[in-house]
């Protein structure tokens, strides 16, 4: 956490002021993977239904103050939470959503953008994610860029490239291709971008 905090001023001193910093939190499924273990946190989930909600009530508080703390560094832009697309739309809607509400909330209250990651194939939970109040949203490049556009009329896009398929294994004239591709088929708020595995 520390070295974040460090990097994000320098950062936007070299960028001349002109560019956005991203800063990074972890949401509460993805933080809780790392506090829990994911096995444990997935089993969490059924066998302990009743525990799950501390912490992840405890991470939000947690994540708020480091997002605040970023923010001193002049990080404008917030982002997390990949291990959302792991649990279905059940327990995304029962355990989850509620508290990542209650973050995102709290990241626009002091004046945050919010940028929602979430890694893997997102198809299912793309309703319920809808619901969620961020600015922007990574539809990862599992999805179909038009589905997430016709199910997310309203919300900025963010599409990723295929990271191996496209950026490391394509010619220029095929990553130029699938940006085209990848930008008229999610509509005009679509914003193109490698997947995060990517340098």
């Amino acid at each position: 956490m520390h070295n974040r905090i460090n990097g994000a001023a320098p950062l936007k001193e070299r960028s001349a002021r002109e560019r956005i910093v991203e800063g990074r939190i972890e949401g509460s499924c993805g933080q809780a993977a790392h506090l829990r273990d994911i096995n444990t946190q997935m089993r969490d989930f059924t066998e302990a239904p009743a525990f799950v909600y501390y912490p992840l009530q405890f991470i939000v508080e947690m994540e708020l103050r480091f997002a605040k703390t970023q923010m001193a560094s002049r990080v404008k832009l917030m982002v997390g939470n990949p291990a959302t697309s792991l649990v279905g739309r059940v327990i995304l809607s029962e355990f989850n959503s509620p508290v990542q509400k209650k973050l995102v909330d709290g990241l626009k209250v002091v004046g945050l953008r919010t940028r929602s990651q979430v890694c893997g194939k997102t198809k299912r939970i793309l309703k319920t994610r809808r619901e969620l109040p961020y600015d922007m949203t990574d539809a990862g490049a599992m999805v179909p860029r038009a589905e997430v556009g016709a199910k997310m009329p309203d919300e900025v896009i963010q599409g990723s490239l295929a990271t191996v398929e496209a950026m490391r294994n394509g010619t220029v004239e095929e990553v130029i291709a699938t940006v085209t591709r990848g930008r008229g088929s999610a509509g005009e708020k679509c914003v193109v971008r490698v997947g995060c595995e990517g340098p």
